[in-house]
């Protein structure tokens, strides 16, 4: 009987967190680009492979469910303004919070590392996980990173005395949260999980599509990517040695909104990074500026903020209830996830083993078309565009994708 991870990425069912890279005693994992679908996935070499079973249990999707409610649990929900920066290059998405918190736990000496998603400068489609220790580092970590980056891959590099804070999405919390269980190494009272809200990822394609459609015509090497660079809600800045181009937030996002979502993330139960000790988001529809939804679900991370607020590093704009913060999120995307694991398992698709059991004893409400309908476009979007078939996408013009996008939108809102 095969133990390996290899059960969950012969499925398509993987979320790229690359955790079980780390796990492998024998180092026998190793996460590739699968170039003809932009994913980057787990390979096994066979020789080194003990069938231990390691890459298995850490494995997040392992823990999917239907049952998931957002924002469990909370001590503080507020919106934050930094205070001590302006992001003068506001490259961040949220104003810069999250490099302002990691500044503040290296003066403190909270911590001594940190790992973060960087963007390489050699190769702007190889985003990649990065142990740093100083607030130089810090600052040039900044931005967001609209990409699948196996940011676990790094945690064999992290010794059992460091003090660390990890920042990631919903599926890397959940793979070190499942590592510090399977390999006991670190102490509790070391660590500092800082998660960000995510709906729903996207492959390496989703960038390739992005710097074929907008800067063919710059020429030369690319050296820089923004994906929400500038003032609110930010902009895409592509630059390239021999010039650069600026596009508008609202017209990339358009052509990236339903496209290039790994089939894994179709199913994914956690928004608002329910692991973490500090979750950070985009604050939609409620500020129009660089601000930050912040959830803190301790008192050690509400110390943290308020001792940042103390000290005017941070500053509260407003607090929420539970029921505000998920408002400014799309949530009926997630959690329409019931509907879609059913359908696809009633034509074969494969679900994630946990989500199948659930299937029988779930209390589904009556079905409407348009659930059928959506669950098949996001279905046959990421087998398309997850694809050597991903500039298909450039053939729909703006004006009608906007309209789609805005359609779905409208669906999810009204509860389909």
């Amino acid at each position: 009987m095969d133990k390996s991870i290899l059960n969950i990425v012969n499925k398509h069912l993987c979320i790229q967190c690359g955790t079980c890279a780390s796990v492998c005693p024998t180092k026998a994992i190793n996460i590739l680009e699968l170039r003809k679908t932009g994913l980057i996935y787990p390979v096994i070499d066979k020789n080194l492979c003990t069938n231990c079973g390691l890459c298995n249990k850490v494995c997040p999707v392992n823990d999917f469910s239907l049952y998931t409610k957002p924002i469990s649990s909370f001590n503080k929900i507020g919106i934050y303004k930094s205070l001590a920066t302006d992001d003068k290059e506001l490259i961040s998405s949220s104003g810069g919070i999250i490099n302002e918190i990691l500044r503040y736990l290296f003066q403190k000496t909270i911590i001594n590392k940190a790992i973060v998603a960087m963007m390489n400068l050699e190769n702007v489609l190889n985003p990649t996980g990065m142990i740093i220790s100083t607030e130089l580092e810090v600052d040039n970590s900044r931005g967001s990173i609209y990409q699948p980056v196996a940011l676990n891959v790094v945690l064999d590099r992290i010794l059992p005395e460091d003090k660390i804070a990890i920042v990631g999405l919903p599926c890397h919390i959940q793979g070190f949260e499942k590592y510090i269980i399977e390999t006991k190494k670190f102490k509790r009272e070391n660590i500092i999980k800082i998660g960000l809200f995510c709906n729903a990822g996207r492959s390496k394609n989703a960038t390739r599509f992005l710097l074929d459609q907008y800067a063919k015509y710059l020429g030369g090497k690319i050296n820089k990517i923004y994906y929400r660079k500038g003032e609110y809600p930010g902009n895409l800045y592509i630059e390239s040695d021999r010039g650069s181009i600026t596009v508008s937030y609202k017209e990339y996002m358009t052509r990236l909104g339903y496209f290039f979502t790994p089939r894994g993330c179709l199913f994914c139960d956690d928004l608002f990074n329910e692991k973490a000790d500090i979750s950070v988001g985009d604050p939609w529809g409620l500020v129009k500026s660089k601000e930050a939804l912040i959830i803190s679900r301790n008192s050690k991370a509400q110390a943290i903020i308020d001792e940042m607020e103390n000290k005017k590093i941070l500053q509260v704009k407003q607090l929420l209830t539970k029921q505000n913060a998920i408002d400014t999120q799309h949530y009926k995307y997630k959690e329409n996830r019931s509907k879609r694991a059913l359908i696809y398992s009633k034509i074969g698709i494969h679900v994630h083993p946990s989500i199948k059991n659930e299937l029988n004893s779930f209390p589904f409400d009556h079905f409407k078309i348009t659930e059928l309908f959506l669950s098949l476009i996001h279905l046959l979007n990421s087998i398309i565009f997850n694809s050597r078939f991903y500039g298909l996408a450039s053939i729909f013009p703006y004006s009608l994708l906007s309209r789609i996008s805005n359609m779905v939108k409208k669906l999810y809102k009204k509860g389909i």
